[in-house]
């Protein structure tokens, strides 16, 4: 059975989050992300915050983000394992963001998942607008890293230099 919230509904359970996030000190934070995720819709996380029994809709931005997310995990874990970086470029292989005004809901998206739920600790960093696109190149990058990785996420290995230079350049 799938299950899907109107804005009502949605509004009201994240009215009821951000009171139980009051009442209950130790788990603040856990409904305070319940809220949020709630608040914008983002119901390919929903199973991750509450209890609700329904089938998660992932849309395809959430699944792009979290691949774009991936891929400059896997560039930056490889990047640092070389034992040569001097043929690759750092500022190519590292998370930037998004922009703030026409890809804001992949930058609140990035930043939620980075900053609050804890996924990909190694992006971490100040802030994620870049004040100007970077979702076409991503998914170019995304496309070449899909063909590296021959359809899936790398996992077990890092990536060569020539790899990291084939998915980073333009």
């Amino acid at each position: 059975m799938k299950m899907e919230l109107t804005d009502a509904e949605r509004w009201i359970l994240m009215n009821q989050y951000k009171i139980l996030a009051l009442l209950e000190s130790d788990r603040k934070g856990q409904y305070e992300r319940a809220a949020e995720v709630i608040s914008h819709g983002w119901s390919g996380l929903y199973s991750q915050v509450t209890d609700l029994p329904y089938e998660v809709d992932r849309s395809i931005s959430h699944d792009e983000i979290y691949q774009i997310l991936l891929m400059f995990s896997v560039l930056k874990e490889s990047y640092e394992a070389l034992e040569d970086q001097s043929g690759v470029n750092y500022a190519l292989v590292e998370f930037k963001g998004f922009d703030g005004n026409n890809e804001i809901d992949h930058l609140n998206y990035a930043e939620f998942c980075i900053n609050k739920l804890g996924w990909f600790a190694e992006l971490k960093r100040a802030g994620y607008n870049t004040h100007h696109s970077t979702l076409a190149r991503y998914r170019r990058m995304v496309q070449k890293y899909m063909k590296v990785a021959e359809g899936s996420p790398i996992s077990g290995r890092t990536l060569t230099a020539q790899e990291i230079n084939e998915i980073v350049q333009d």
